[in-house]
């Protein structure tokens, strides 16, 4: 397994003594949002994209296709509660790919009223910050399984 100069210095320093640590992924929590600025959700039309291309759905967890469709399974919101293993995330809940990519993807904004906004925050109109908050708060729905699995032990 090929560790990254980040993992090891944050297992290193930030981890408890003892801690034994398989994998650390620090981005790529993707969530499958309500909408995103266009009122549709791309990214699952992306995603079912990609597990059709790919051919992935027979890789993905049985527990998740058994009752979901294969291209919610790609989401990790959709899987992390049947994950046994010890998980830490670590993760931006203003994550700039997801603002670019999930919440005002270009296909959404083809009239480019998110581009400044995307680029930096503080050209962003009056009410998308609002709206980034409001993604910002859908991220951290998808972790209540987490924190309340968390809360048992």
């Amino acid at each position: 397994m090929t560790v990254s100069v980040g993992e090891q210095i944050y297992t290193r320093y930030y981890s408890p003594i003892g801690a034994r640590v398989k994998c650390l992924s620090y981005a790529g929590y993707f969530i499958n949002t309500r909408r995103d600025v266009s009122g549709t959700q791309h990214i699952k039309q992306f995603f079912s994209q990609i597990v059709t291309k790919h051919g992935s759905a027979g890789n993905l967890p049985r527990s998740c296709i058994s009752r979901l469709s294969p291209r919610l399974c790609f989401f990790p919101q959709y899987v992390v509660s049947q994950i046994t293993t010890p998980i830490f995330f670590v993760n931006a809940t203003y994550d700039s790919w997801q603002l670019k990519n999930i919440l005002a993807p270009g296909v959404a904004d083809p009239h480019g009223h998110w581009h400044s906004c995307k680029l930096d925050i503080n050209n962003c109109s009056s009410n998308q910050p609002d709206l980034i908050q409001g993604f910002r708060t859908q991220f951290l729905r998808t972790l209540t399984f987490f924190f309340g699995k968390q809360r048992e032990h």
